[in-house]
């Protein structure tokens, strides 16, 4: 007798109440990681059902593969791949040496608390099966009770036509923001958001509304199998400034899974970065050839237009984030690199930028970044300050532009990947201004926001009540304590050779007669190390609640 028809002929095992089990594929084995579920990895299982039994006893397996001929016959493993499709690919044999089953079970559901269909403590197998929160602008101020044709109404005042998609949206509470002017010098780029202390709330934004694909009103939008179940999932807040040189931005990401940018990928000659995929991107408004303004060409020019003609407006993009094992950087102005210049991911401190687009005078990579990671805490904070040359380049003409009430069309997406490093989905400012449609790398325009070059800022004019300027005061003194205390061991490890400083700003490699555009960098102070600035930093500041 075969051992086939031996182990057919053992006594099945009933399976568990409420377990069942399902054929999926015969004579193929998912090349997904298998482990052995019989006792030590030895021996045999009786009958498909004692190696579902095997599994269901695991209470961590949820495929699982029986060996039905040759040698394989009897043998059972647990397969790790989260789908009944395989992703990893299937190993096919002519001779059928594994059948591939998947178990149902109480404890294979959904697993995660925020979900509306979470299955409880019990469910210790993830089936992918969540289903995420709904992004509706309106839920998210608190209207539980909306009907879900409000997250459509802002077609009762976009710009028309807008009867398709996003086509025409216009946010009717912020569709200008408004950046402060600031002392030049008072913002430092090094993700220490207190020069920020004192920006107005009412110029404070968190979780901007925006208009899918779909046409929907919502405050995040997912892709692929990206999935949002809540602010504390993924939320954004953040602040602008400018003064004589610079256009600045603070951003403050709540993200509770964060993954780094993809890792290098070979486009054409080179390799390439794909930092964005996790990160920021930027898109300013420029004129395009036909654009004019009092009579006068404004063709790669910072305007307002927001034409979908790229004959009147185009973008200059910048793309901002982490190169892979980072959890914190600083860029330094280097003008000497060239353009696509790109350091040994493995080893810099310096963020990945990427000026992808320009339709003016060339960009002259003078911007500066930092971005502090604090897993802590599950907050990114992303402090920049990009060039007034990197927006209008260095003619006097063009420069004469960046002066108070300048008004510009902007797009900002910050982007989210739980599971993988990939771009699956994104909130921000106008971000359909930026993705999902290429355009010829121009991007959309048209679906920009609007940004004002205010005047100055000053927490004064918040109407919070003297109860929170007290408080702020008072966590503003424990704020500065505690960084006190951390400078000083920095630099006690700094001075015993422990601590890897980030590079400094280097400023004296730009041309003399271009230093006096740049903005501060955090090139005064060595910044600690990575875990400490995130620890002591990113969680110390007190930010203006948003109006």
């Amino acid at each position: 007798m075969s051992a086939l028809l031996v182990l057919s002929a053992a006594a099945q095992t009933a399976l568990p109440f409420g377990v069942t089990k399902t054929l999926i594929r015969s004579g193929v084995e998912c090349q997904s990681e298998d482990k052995s579920l019989m006792t030590d990895g030895r021996g045999k299982a009786a009958h498909v059902d004692d190696c579902a039994n095997r599994c269901a006893d695991s209470k961590e397996c949820r495929f699982f593969i029986f060996g039905v001929s040759g040698i394989k016959v009897g043998d059972c493993f647990s397969e790790s791949t989260t789908t009944a499709e395989c992703a990893e690919g299937w190993v096919e044999a002519s001779t059928g040496f594994y059948d591939f089953y998947e178990l149902a079970a109480p404890w294979v559901g959904c697993a995660e608390p925020r979900a509306r269909n979470y299955g409880g403590e019990q469910v210790t197998v993830n089936d992918d099966s969540c289903q995420d929160l709904d992004p509706c602008a309106e839920l998210a101020k608190g209207r539980h009770d909306h009907d879900r044709g409000a997250c459509d109404r802002w077609r009762e005042w976009c710009e028309k036509p807008c009867t398709e998609g996003n086509v025409g949206y216009r946010n009717k509470e912020n569709d200008t923001v408004h950046a402060a002017k600031v002392p030049r010098g008072s913002i430092t780029i090094d993700g220490d958001l207190r020069d920020w202390q004192g920006h107005k709330a009412e110029w404070s934004y968190r979780d901007v509304p925006f208009a899918d694909a779909s046409g929907s009103e919502v405050v995040f939008e997912s892709q692929g199998s990206g999935k949002w179940f809540g602010p504390d999932d993924f939320s954004i807040a953040w602040m602008l400034a400018w003064d004589e040189v610079a256009f600045y931005l603070a951003v403050d990401v709540t993200d509770d899974i964060f993954q780094v940018g993809a890792r290098n990928v070979q486009v054409g000659s080179w390799e390439k970065t794909f930092c964005w995929k996790t990160g920021l991107q930027l898109g300013f408004e420029v004129g395009g050839p036909d654009a004019l303004a009092s009579g006068k060409s404004m063709a790669g020019i910072l305007h307002e237009e927001r034409s979908a003609s790229l004959k009147k407006s185009m973008f200059d993009l910048i793309n901002i984030g982490l190169y892979p094992g980072q959890t914190s950087c600083l860029t330094s102005v280097n003008m000497s690199q060239p353009a696509d210049y790109k350091p040994d991911s493995a080893t810099t401190r310096e963020c990945c930028v990427e000026y992808v687009k320009n339709n003016g005078d060339a960009q002259r990579h003078l911007s500066n970044v930092a971005i502090i990671r604090n897993e802590n805490n599950k907050h990114t904070i992303i402090e920049a300050a990009i060039s007034k040359m990197d927006l209008l380049g260095t003619s006097d003409e063009h420069l004469s532009y960046w002066a108070e009430n300048l008004r510009f069309g902007f797009s900002m997406a910050v982007n989210d990947g739980d599971e993988v490093a990939e771009q699956q989905g994104w909130g921000g400012f106008y971000p359909n201004g930026l993705v999902q449609t290429w355009n010829n790398g121009q991007k959309e325009p048209a679906k920009a926001g609007v940004v004002h070059l205010a005047g100055r800022s000053s927490a004064k004019s918040n109407s919070s009540g003297s109860s929170s300027t007290s408080s702020g005061g008072v966590w503003l003194g424990v704020s500065i304590t505690l960084l006190g205390v951390a400078l000083f061991w920095v630099y006690g490890k700094y001075r015993k050779g422990g601590m890897p400083a980030v590079k400094e700003g280097v400023t004296g490699l730009a041309p003399s007669a271009l230093q006096q555009h740049l903005p501060s960098t955090g090139s005064r102070v060595r910044a600690p190390p990575p875990l400490a600035s995130a620890d002591v930093i990113a969680g110390s500041y007190n930010a203006p609640t948003p109006a």
